[in-house]
């Protein structure tokens, strides 16, 4: 299997995981359950709907207008991808390289990797200039503001860890909220 696949096995794994992690912690009753019994659960009449990136079609991905859209409308799900910054923060963002989505004060791309920069940087960048005008000013995101945002509301959490190493603080993170 090449460097590429198994990344990539791992990951998915990572992210089933996490999702069935998630799964049990999100109910408002969870911190009550021991274990949650799938097969006791409804099943839905369609399929589950769930945000890609938030609802992206719509707002900037990975960003919180992006959840809040997606709970608006009523998904079922909400997922999201989650990169550590140089100093040690969870943050939404999808990419491997930022140029694409991120722009830095002066307007320019901001070249490297999330993990190039320290928060503060991230926070102070331009994470929806890149979709349209009308979305100048949108700050990338945070994972506690991303489960905050669902908190309260029947869209759960579905995250893609797109590095190794977040999974103990996801879980932690999530398991604060429940």
């Amino acid at each position: 299997m090449s460097r590429r696949g198994l990344s990539d096995v791992v990951s998915c794994g990572l992210f089933l995981v996490l999702f069935g992690v998630l799964i049990g912690f999100v109910s408002q009753n969870a911190a009550a359950q021991e274990a949650v019994d799938l097969k006791a659960m409804p099943k839905p009449l369609l399929a589950p709907v769930v945000g890609h990136r938030g609802h992206s079609s719509i707002q900037p991905e990975n960003t919180i207008p992006a959840v809040l859209q997606c709970v608006e409308t009523g998904a079922h799900g909400c997922e999201c991808d989650l990169q550590r910054s140089k100093d040690g923060k969870i943050v939404l963002f999808h990419d491997v390289k930022t140029d694409r989505k991120l722009r830095d004060s002066d307007g320019n791309k901001m070249l490297g990797e999330i993990v190039d920069y320290d928060f503060e940087t991230l926070r102070s960048s331009d994470a929806g200039i890149w979709k349209g005008e009308q979305f100048r000013g949108t700050k990338i995101a945070t994972l506690d503001e991303y489960l905050d945002a669902l908190k309260d509301t029947d869209c759960i959490p579905v995250i893609e860890l797109k590095k190794p190493g977040l999974v103990e603080d996801v879980v932690a993170a999530v398991k604060a909220r429940s």
